[in-house]
C-alpha cells in the first residue's frame, strides 16, 4: 500500500471531524437562542459527509501477481445543512419572545445528542490521529532497518 494514501486518507478524516466539532460547538453555543439575524429561533445544523476515492492505492505489482486492487476511500464534508426537526415551544409568558399565549419557540437542538454527536466526532479524530501515528513509525521502522 502507498502510504501516501492512506496519510491522505487519514488526513481527510481529521478535516472531517474537525468540521463536525466545529458544527456542534455552534449548535451547543446557541442551543438557547431565540433570536436569530435571520428571524426566528437557531436551526440545528448537520455536516454531510461523503466518501471520495484516493488514488491508486495498490502498486502494480500488486495486479500483476492476481491481487484485486482496491481504492481507499478518504472521507470530505459535502456541505452543512439545517436539521429538519421542529422547533420546541416551551412555555414561558415571562420570557420576551413569548407569543400572546406564553409560549416561547426554542431551537431544535437537543444537548445530550449533541454531546453524543461530539463525543463520536473526537472518537473518529484521535482514530486518525492514531492511524497517523502508526504510519509514521511503521516508516520510521522501515528506515531504521535499511541504515
Amino acid at each position: 500500500m502507498n502510504w501516501l494514501r492512506a496519510v491522505e486518507v487519514a488526513g481527510s478524516g481529521i478535516r472531517a471531524a474537525s468540521v463536525r466539532m466545529s458544527v456542534i460547538a455552534e449548535n451547543l453555543a446557541n442551543a438557547e437562542a431565540t433570536r436569530t439575524p435571520e428571524g426566528g429561533p437557531y436551526q440545528r445544523q448537520v455536516v454531510l459527509l461523503s466518501s471520495t476515492p484516493v488514488q491508486d492505492t495498490w502498486p502494480s505489482i500488486m495486479s500483476e501477481q492476481g491481487f484485486r486492487g482496491t481504492e481507499l476511500e478518504g472521507v470530505q464534508v459535502t456541505g452543512i445543512v439545517l436539521a429538519q426537526q421542529p422547533t420546541k415551544l416551551v412555555y414561558d409568558p415571562s420570557h420576551p419572545d413569548a407569543d400572546a399565549e406564553g409560549y416561547v419557540e426554542m431551537p431544535n437542538v437537543d444537548v445530550p445528542l449533541e454531546m453524543a454527536d461530539l463525543t463520536v466526532a473526537n472518537r473518529v479524530y484521535q482514530a486518525n490521529v492514531a492511524a497517523l501515528q502508526t504510519i509514521r513509525r511503521s516508516l520510521n521502522e522501515a528506515i531504521d532497518l535499511l541504515s
